[in-house]
């Protein structure tokens, strides 16, 4: 019994080893986080993970020599490890193709990374000869534009469900470019060139519940771009450079949970240096956490009376919470066990956050600085999901360096389909109580207004068409529009 169990695990051994003639200047580390060092989330299926293979061409980008199987006397064995996951780290492909793969013939390959592998194209049918892959990672490679011909029809005989295109320079997509790919429950696009965004490049993926497009040069989502996607749960679009979200592009997305948004922004039409950041749950409770500079937002919906909510607010930038390395919604989990809230407030509400001692001075005019936030342009709108509900970042005052002091934050419930009712038809103007809470360095001011029904925000108007008129001296520094020259 020793002598077969000695046989059995010298076969596997040998088995694992590399030829040295198939990409050479790389190493067998026998180990997948060799390559894939800063893995990204993953769909459940896929834990817990077999270790599996990596390929490290770390020392040097290495180049194969394509192997001309007709005239060549070299043997053409199989060259890729025919294990459940395999990753090659910094072999330069160039365009990534069987003949230099050389794939074993009955591939049981499942999860496959290609990482810094200088990728700049795919072959036709490339993936016939994997029958069994779910997963396909191709971060840190030089793609540019993703082909219809790159996904085939072999995606339709298999669950695969994982596809990272991640750290490349993709700027544009064929229509329908993932049409086959119809179990695919987690897509990934961080991190590429992409300045808009197409419905066409999401048809048919029916189970997606995952789609990343964050840090990219996103402008502008047309409206209905995302409808198709009934099943989305997790929606990023962080680190881009949208201003607005209108209801119409979220509209359709029932089951969505989690909506990411911001970024490092320089908004043109007034030069305002603004860096803002919004993340938004809802599961049980409604969770929005928005952070613009220095100043953090944490707006909670309370469990015992559904649209009424808790409010946190800080603006001091030397404490964990308002840390930018810090993810946002652990920074309002730090911030909320730090101060716990037991007022509740109803919408439509204002939050005001004065920045800094200087600030200050502008707060003791309460009134004018919630009338103010209210009737003000503001410089974000996004429509939040699944409720009919509007959150805009108003700046209401700015310093010398274009920099907001003064923020404020309205989160508003009315549609503007309510203002179709019968008085309002009548001529009748309807009014609403807007409760304003201001947070100074001192401390926090609670101011209740009535405003008409007709003046409550609905995102409806696009920053272009619009413009920013801030309360401050500086005022003047902040507006680039052509209009303001004469």
């Amino acid at each position: 019994m020793l002598s077969v169990v000695i046989v059995v695990c010298t076969i596997i051994v040998t088995g694992a080893s590399l030829d040295p003639t198939c990409f050479p200047g790389c190493k067998n580390t026998k180990s997948w986080s060799s390559c894939i060092q800063h893995e990204p989330n993953r769909p459940s299926y896929n834990r817990p993970h077999p270790e599996g293979i990596c390929l490290s061409c770390t020392a040097q980008l290495q180049r194969q020599s394509v192997l001309d199987i007709k005239n060549s006397s070299q043997p053409t064995t199989a060259c890729l490890p025919n294990n459940n996951r395999v990753a090659i780290r910094g072999f330069s492909f160039g365009k990534l193709s069987v003949q230099k793969l050389r794939p074993p013939q009955q591939s049981e390959v499942r999860d496959l990374a290609f990482i810094e592998c200088g990728i700049t194209d795919l072959e036709q049918g490339l993936w016939t000869r994997f029958p069994q892959l779910r997963s396909l990672q191709l971060d840190f490679n030089n793609l540019t534009h993703v082909k219809r011909s790159w996904f085939g029809d072999e995606f339709q005989t298999m669950t695969f469900h994982f596809l990272s295109l991640s750290h490349n320079f993709i700027s544009s997509m064929d229509s329908k470019c993932f049409q086959n790919l119809t179990s695919l429950v987690t897509l990934l696009l961080d991190n590429n060139s992409l300045q808009s965004v197409q419905p066409s490049w999401f048809y048919n993926l029916k189970w997606l519940r995952k789609l990343s497009l964050k840090s990219n040069s996103i402008k502008i989502i047309p409206q209905h771009t995302f409808n198709s996607l009934s099943l989305l749960v997790d929606l990023d679009l962080s680190s881009n450079v949208l201003t607005y979200l209108l209801r119409e592009t979220v509209e359709g997305l029932h089951r969505l949970r989690i909506l990411s948004l911001g970024g490092n922004r320089l908004l043109s039409l007034n030069k305002l240096d603004m860096n803002w950041q919004l993340g938004y749950r809802l599961f049980s409770a409604q969770r929005i956490a928005v952070r613009v500079n220095e100043a953090l937002f944490c707006i909670t919906e309370s469990p015992e009376m559904a649209q009424f909510y808790h409010v946190q607010m800080q603006h001091d930038n030397h404490t964990q919470a308002a840390q930018p390395s810090v993810e946002l919604k652990s920074q309002c989990t730090f911030l909320q066990q730090r101060t716990k809230s037991q007022t509740k407030y109803s919408l439509p509400l204002i939050l005001i956050s004065v920045n800094n001692t200087e600030s200050d001075k502008h707060a003791g005019n309460i009134t004018h600085l919630c009338q103010h936030a209210w009737e003000n342009v503001p410089a974000v709108k996004v429509a939040l999901p699944g409720r009919t509900q509007t959150l805009h970042i108003v700046p209401v005052a700015v310093d010398k360096s274009c920099k907001p002091q003064i923020v404020a934050i309205v989160l508003s419930d009315v549609n503007s389909s309510q203002l179709q009712g019968s008085n309002y038809n009548r001529g009748i103007e309807e009014m609403k109580n807007v409760t304003c809470v201001i947070n100074t360095w001192e401390k926090t001011h609670l101011h209740v207004f009535t405003a008409p029904m007709s003046s409550t925000p609905d995102g409806t108007v696009c920053e272009q068409q619009t413009e920013t008129v801030f309360n401050s001296p500086y005022s003047t520094l902040c507006r680039g529009n052509k209009a303001f020259d004469h």
